[in-house]
């Protein structure tokens, strides 16, 4: 096998298939780089998403490598040549005068769906970033940590807000939050496919399989509100106004992340070590308190003019612009 790549854009490469996270398996550590008539790709797995970036190697006579990804990533973010090339020896893979040994395991095959559609993905992708923020981090209730797919929208939540996007969708299904993204990441338009074990995708240079998670997400029309007050404000200059976290081991009430709202005419936003007004266009009083990083999370998403709804201090605040909806659940304690 020979195949040059431009070092940049293999490097860039190497830093989204390194965000599949490895597993225990010695497999998922490595890279698989086969090279196929004019394209060689460079794949990794972690058996719940496996992503396959590939190149055009005009001229490329075929082979395959298994190779430590820590060892090909070092060599090529030290290069600061324009192409890197890779060259099969009796050996094992050359790349810029060093030598890789074949990992002595086996990569794992992955099936072509049959029935693929062509796709535009962008407004996919769009969607996804929205509302990836409100997924669950951790995996104590997997579906939580999931972006649920549905037919006229695209919804996370765990269990303490929730982020919605409005838009017909070119396949339904519940997928981890943490892999979504970067499966999608290489593609601008992609053939799709989808059977019980796998999302796959394919623009025929690089592929992506992805598993759905199958749990049923939760419902979550009840606990969207319908307000009785709404604000219309500056999303990020809102976002940027608000106070930077607490430092270690602060002096504060209970919890240490919290700002309360309080809306008359204006928005005063403040916490026992920070008071500040904001240009707020509305009417009604009501004050809350809101975790204060969930509120700017959905307010940097939403950005321009947005809306927010409030009905209480005890209901949950629903921000909107566009296709966008953001419903971020109160917090009982006030600064005191």
């Amino acid at each position: 096998m020979k195949a040059t790549v431009e070092t940049k854009e293999l490097r860039r490469a190497l830093i989204t298939l390194a965000k599949i996270k490895p597993t225990e398996t010695p497999v998922t550590h490595c890279v698989h780089i086969k090279s196929e008539g004019d394209i060689v790709r460079f794949t990794v797995t972690n058996y719940e998403a496996t992503l396959s970036i590939g190149f055009y190697n005009e001229g490329g006579d075929g082979g395959e490598h298994l190779i430590a990804m820590k060892d090909l990533r070092k060599i090529v973010s030290a290069s600061k040549d324009k192409y890197t090339t890779l060259m099969s020896t009796t050996r094992g893979l050359v790349v810029r005068g060093y030598t890789l040994n074949n990992e002595m395991v086996e990569f794992p095959e992955h099936p072509v769906i049959e029935g693929a559609k062509l796709t535009d993905l962008a407004g996919l992708k769009k969607a996804v970033d929205m509302v990836k923020h409100a997924a669950a981090k951790e995996d104590s209730r997997p579906v939580l940590a999931c972006i649920n797919i549905g037919s006229i929208e695209v919804a996370a939540a765990d269990g303490f807000r929730l982020a919605l996007y409005a838009m017909e969708t070119p396949f339904q299904g519940i997928y981890p939050a943490q892999y979504l993204p970067i499966v999608l990441s290489p593609f601008t338009e992609a053939f799709i496919a989808q059977d019980k074990d796998y999302l796959y995708l394919s623009d025929g240079v690089s592929q992506a399989w992805l598993r759905p998670i199958q749990r049923t997400f939760p419902d979550y029309s009840k606990i969207i509100p319908n307000p009785t007050f709404t604000y219309e404000v500056d999303a990020l200059g809102l976002a940027h106004k608000l106070p930077v976290s607490y430092p270690p081991g602060g002096e504060v009430w209970d919890r240490k992340d919290h700002i309360h709202l309080s809306f008359n005419g204006t928005l005063r936003l403040s916490r026992p070590d920070y008071t500040a007004d904001y240009p707020a266009v509305g009417s009604g009083e009501c004050q809350v308190t809101l975790n204060r990083l969930f509120l700017k999370e959905a307010l940097t998403v939403s950005a321009g003019l947005t809306t927010m709804g409030i009905s209480g201090p005890q209901a949950p605040v629903l921000v909107t612009n566009g296709p966008y909806s953001g419903v971020i659940m109160t917090i009982s304690k006030e600064p005191t």
